[in-house]
């Protein structure tokens, strides 16, 4: 990103990731639930999965902050050589002896891929009662400095609130839980290959087994191409390649479209065949 203004359009899946799943014309067949009427529809990498400001913080003076894409952008185009060695090294039946700094950048983009998404702050109790949390906070300032009422309490209007809540949720997404880096350095590589069937990519990327990421048997899973997945190893250092079933990519999607918002794949046939699995209206009440 150098140049010019910076983008206001900000994709928390990249466009390079996105270009791995797209057909012979570069589009994707794409479905979101938050506009079911629309069916499902073509669409190119840069017109989805993004959302305007997404990661952008603004200053009380009005200034905008947005070294949070900038760093995203560094990153994904770091590791973009990375999955492309993986790629490469999967089609040709072999593993991609990454060095400890493709290791770590690979285990960088993961886990953002897993905590950048907004299907996932939607999760978050901190980030939901964000209002509340303001409110309270403002109380408690307002205890220790009574002199700045008035300052104090013009943060309790919509418009300010607003500009907190996205900039504490924009500091939660930069914060590094170096807890979470550090079981993945203890992890090795899984690559999951599919000669059956197509992989689908979602608002919420990650694809998981219940279970705490430092018991051995634990699983996450992010597509990386139509053919390709990527997971998190059994020990460290090792990398190894796992052959799936069309069964197996068809429940990987099925979950997939479960808890994402929004999907898409280069088959069109393939979203119209999960928009069909998804829980109707009758289905919720039943």
């Amino acid at each position: 990103m150098t140049g010019g203004k910076d983008p206001k359009l900000h994709h928390f899946l990249p466009q390079m990731l996105l270009r791995r799943f797209t057909d012979v014309k570069g589009r994707l067949a794409f479905y979101t639930k938050v506009a079911p009427a629309a069916g499902v529809i073509a669409g190119k990498p840069k017109g989805l999965f993004a959302e305007n400001y997404l990661y952008t913080v603004e200053q009380a003076d009005g200034s905008c902050d947005v070294e949070l894409e900038k760093s995203f952008a560094k990153l994904e185009g770091e590791t973009h050589s990375v999955l492309a060695m993986i790629a490469s090294a999967a089609r040709q039946d072999e593993t991609p002896g990454l060095s400890v700094e493709q290791k770590r950048l690979l285990d960088q983009f993961f886990y953002m891929q897993w905590k950048r998404v907004p299907d996932m702050h939607a999760k978050s109790r901190t980030l939901q009662n964000a209002d509340a949390n303001i409110e309270e906070l403002i109380d408690q300032l307002l205890e220790k400095h009574p002199d700045r009422a008035n300052e104090l309490q013009a943060l309790r209007s919509p418009k300010e609130k607003a500009r907190l809540a996205q900039g504490a949720r924009v500091r939660a997404i930069a914060t590094d839980v170096g807890q979470i880096m550090a079981v993945l350095d203890q992890r090795g590589l899984a690559i999951a290959r599919t000669f059956e069937g197509m992989f689908a990519i979602g608002s919420a990327p990650i694809v998981r087994k219940r279970g705490d990421l430092r018991e051995p048997d634990s699983e996450a899973w992010l597509p990386i191409a139509s053919d390709l997945a990527i997971g998190i190893g059994r020990g460290k250092g090792t990398e190894v390649l796992i052959d799936l079933s069309r069964d197996q990519v068809n429940r990987f999607n099925q979950i997939t479209a479960m808890q994402s918002t929004s999907f898409a794949a280069a088959s069109r046939s393939l979203i119209e065949q999960l928009v069909a699995t998804l829980p109707t209206s009758e289905d919720a009440k039943g």
